[in-house]
């Protein structure tokens, strides 16, 4: 007999091996066969041994996806997983959308049909730029009109303005929650404020009388 000890602070067992004779059809020998009995230190131990050895070996890491198309210069952010409050016209209207990368700031102020974008720092997001008003053209505010796709899955932006200067007829971003407080918009992610959190903000930051 053989005794194997599992040296557990929590629940120490052991396994005994034994060894029994079995017939072989055929044959009068016996061949000696290996049996495994656990201590009567409880059966559940074993049981857990099982569950935390095969633990070990289990691969728990993540890799959240951060590609997306068309991010260029600027980083992208992806939320996975977790909940989301859908963005809809009634979310949108009135709310302000503020670039996460922090630089350069990236502001967008949506009324129930209109927009305004503000830009300013570096580095400049080309690819907005170039989307909005086309190639190799930049601006630090902008105006136009909006409103959702078909699908509800972009925003179509239209009759867009910068200055006196006028910049594509039309042109369609993507548009998805990424959790509770933000949303993808084309290639960038945004932290957005809607209405009624916009007015708040604003009360709190009125000096005291």
């Amino acid at each position: 007999m053989t005794t194997i000890q599992f040296d557990n602070s929590l629940m120490p067992f052991s396994i005994e091996l034994t060894s029994e004779k079995t017939a072989s059809a055929g044959e009068g020998a016996a061949e000696p066969t290996n049996v495994a009995k656990s201590t009567p230190n409880n059966f559940r131990n074993v049981v857990f041994a099982a569950i935390v050895i095969t633990g070990c070996g289990c691969d728990q890491s993540t890799s959240p996806n951060a590609d997306a198309p068309g991010a260029g210069s600027l980083p992208v952010n992806r939320q996975v997983g977790g909940s989301s409050m859908p963005v809809d016209v009634e979310r949108l209207t009135g709310s302000s959308l503020t670039y996460i990368g922090g630089s350069p700031s990236i502001v967008w102020e949506f009324t129930s049909d209109s927009f305004t974008l503000t830009i300013e720092g570096e580095p400049p997001p080309n690819e907005l730029f170039e989307a909005l008003l086309g190639p190799g053209r930049t601006a630090s505010r902008m105006t136009g009109g909006w409103h959702f796709a078909p699908d509800t899955k972009g925003l179509m932006f239209t009759q867009i303005n910068a200055g006196d200067e006028s910049g594509v007829d039309e042109v369609r971003l993507s548009i998805e929650p990424a959790g509770l407080v933000r949303v993808n918009l084309g290639a960038l992610q945004y932290n957005i404020l809607d209405a009624r959190q916009r007015a708040q903000l604003k009360n709190q930051e009125k000096p005291a009388e």
